[in-house]
């Protein structure tokens, strides 16, 4: 059975329905997530402990708010940190594409 892509209600749990209150985390979620990005790309050649930390810390934030299927790429590719360097650009691909289309589902909620 595929992940579901982003958990509204988990993010609703959070906020109590409160759509302004929706949009700032997700805005802080964002933030952090291009932070987290940006240390992926610049882990991706070598790999290590810093691919494994940002892989590590974006997993969590993206779990927390209810990106699941996000979560589940980045829960793979925290072992990435020791494989080659073709493996860590193809999960960070993946990556990308999920949190673009976790922040697309976000931007298309009722």
């Amino acid at each position: 059975m595929p992940v579901e892509i982003f958990d509204l209600d988990q993010l609703r749990s959070y906020t109590l329905g409160d759509r302004d209150l929706e949009d700032e985390v997700f805005g802080l979620f964002e933030a952090g997530a291009l932070e987290y990005l940006a240390a992926l790309e610049a882990a991706l050649g070598a790999g290590g402990e810093a691919w494994w930390r940002a892989a590590h810390g974006f997993k969590g934030s993206a779990a927390n708010l209810g990106a699941r299927a996000l979560a589940a790429e980045l829960a793979a590719a925290e072992p990435l940190a020791a494989a080659d360097t073709a493996a860590r650009a193809a999960a960070l691909h993946a990556i990308r594409h999920l949190f673009e289309h976790s922040r697309a589902v976000f931007r298309s909620r009722p």
